[in-house]
């Protein structure tokens, strides 16, 4: 452990290892704009959600690159911002250090490793990570009698493709019931959306679900990228898939209709209810598949649930307990209302000489000229 303290405080550079390393960084974002338009939607979805002030865009990290570079000592210059940095954290502002014993661990143990912090010249000053809190743009957070959707069209991407990104608020990581609620969606629908629109329609290249989350909120997201449809069309029939298979199917019907290649299968709601809650609680029963994802849990409950340490156990806890009748409150109470719904559509728009404002009836959309404007204008 003092090894690594020492590595920190002092660390040795090599011009060649600063080179690649920012080669490599410049990679990676420039990257982000040539990647699948599926991937895309994941970006621009955040550069949209989050205010500037606190996130930074590829665009803005490339450009400081080059700014960067500029300087024909760069990598010194590169060099001396890190070690300020570093004496920043470690000397003035202070930091947080988290331990997780793995294994048996003895009571001698935890006295030796005691020890050698004792002798380590640094000690923590933080007692939690402060998490930024009010990081979210108006133009993202704000409520909005209509759902909302960020249009944008791409000159290097061939008029024809398009990708859209759905994201239906479940709402907060905080709330144990939420959560529930959220784990249980996310396993009802895995491979049911693909099924219906990838394997049955054809209708996109690229086809998934999966919940995500942003600071805390947490979100299901639907996403196709497909050469059939422009952006606003594709969105409709996402949202249609969303309101014959969940609202009306899972949140009505008796009978649960399950897409199986060329057939369906049919069986009772409660049955099925039953075996995909059984599943997610055995999940979140295992056993961790490694000590860095258990690390990962542990750094997210401190960061942001530091007042209530047992948030995992409520989850668990709620996971066993509910019912079917909770899980459709549930649907109700996230999917029966769109006014929250947030959506990315892009469109390819490469050898087009025509230009068309995105809109879709019932929607607000929102473009890049507009991202920072109060109230999204009516798509009606």
């Amino acid at each position: 452990m003092s090894g690594i303290f020492e590595a920190l405080l002092q660390p040795k550079f090599k011009k060649s290892f600063i080179r690649s390393d920012l080669e490599e960084i410049t990679l990676v974002y420039k990257n982000q704009v040539l990647d699948e338009l599926y991937k895309q939607t994941a970006y621009v979805f955040k550069n949209w959600a989050f205010d500037p002030a606190y996130y930074s865009t590829g665009v803005d990290i490339l450009r400081a690159i080059e700014e960067l570079k500029r300087d024909s000592n760069w990598q010194g210059k590169a060099e001396d911002e890190i070690k300020a940095l570093i004496q920043q954290v470690f000397s003035e502002t202070g930091f947080h250090e988290l331990l997780l014993f793995a294994g048996n661990v003895e009571e001698d143990d935890v006295r030796e490793i005691e020890q050698i912090q004792s002798k380590i010249p640094l000690t923590p000053k933080l007692p939690y990570i402060p998490p930024l809190l009010d990081v979210f743009r108006k133009s993202f957070i704000e409520e909005t009698a209509n759902p909302v959707f960020f249009y944008r069209s791409l000159a290097n991407i061939p008029t024809g493709r398009s990708a859209v990104r759905l994201n239906v608020p479940t709402g907060v990581f905080l709330d144990p019931d939420a959560v529930a609620f959220t784990e249980i969606m996310a396993a009802m629908c895995a491979g049911q959306f693909f099924a219906a629109l990838r394997t049955r329609e054809q209708l996109g290249y690229a086809v998934g679900s999966a919940q995500s989350i942003l600071r805390t909120r947490m979100y299901m997201s639907f996403v196709v990228q497909t050469e059939k449809l422009n952006g606003t069309d594709t969105l409709g029939r996402i949202q249609n898939w969303v309101n014959t298979w969940i609202v009306e199917g899972l949140g009505e019907n008796d009978q649960y209709i399950e897409i199986d290649g060329d057939k369906d299968t049919v069986t009772p709601f409660d049955q099925h209810f039953e075996q995909v809650k059984d599943g997610v609680v055995k999940a979140w029963e295992s056993k961790h598949p490694s000590l860095e994802a258990k690390t990962d849990e542990q750094e997210f409950l401190l960061l942001w649930s530091r007042d209530n340490p047992e948030l995992r156990d409520q989850i668990l806890g709620k996971l066993r307990a509910v019912t079917r009748d909770q899980f459709r409150d549930g649907i109700k109470q996230y999917f029966g209302s769109t006014k929250d719904w947030r959506a990315v559509v892009l469109d390819g728009v490469a050898g087009s000489e025509q230009r068309v404002a995105a809109s879709r009836d019932g929607w607000s959309v929102v473009t890049d000229a507009r991202i920072d404007i109060p109230g999204p204008s009516s798509s009606d």
